[in-house]
């Protein structure tokens, strides 16, 4: 494989992990700390951090789904040699 080959294909795995890290991203956005005043922090922090458990596994599950694409994709492009423009 020709350097420049190389580095071109290097390029196109570099943004599809730029793409993924942005999905990562943009799902940790939705993860706000509960707005309270400061005096009832201890006293209410555990409930609401219990009311956002639905947000917390979505989350997760979410995470682990991208994070399986994100590596099925790695394991895809260590047997790819060429790119061409139905690849990109």
């Amino acid at each position: 494989m020709s350097n420049d080959n190389k580095l071109a294909l290097d390029r196109i795995i570099f943004f599809s992990d730029a793409v993924f890290a942005i999905a990562i991203t943009l799902l940790a956005l939705e993860l706000r700390v509960p707005d309270m005043p400061t005096s009832q922090v201890a006293a209410e922090m555990p409930q609401r951090l219990a009311g956002m458990m639905p947000k917390f596994v979505s989350f997760i599950l979410s995470f682990v789904i991208i994070g399986s694409y994100w590596r099925a994709h790695h394991r895809d492009f260590l047997y790819i040699q060429r790119w061409d423009t139905r690849l990109i």
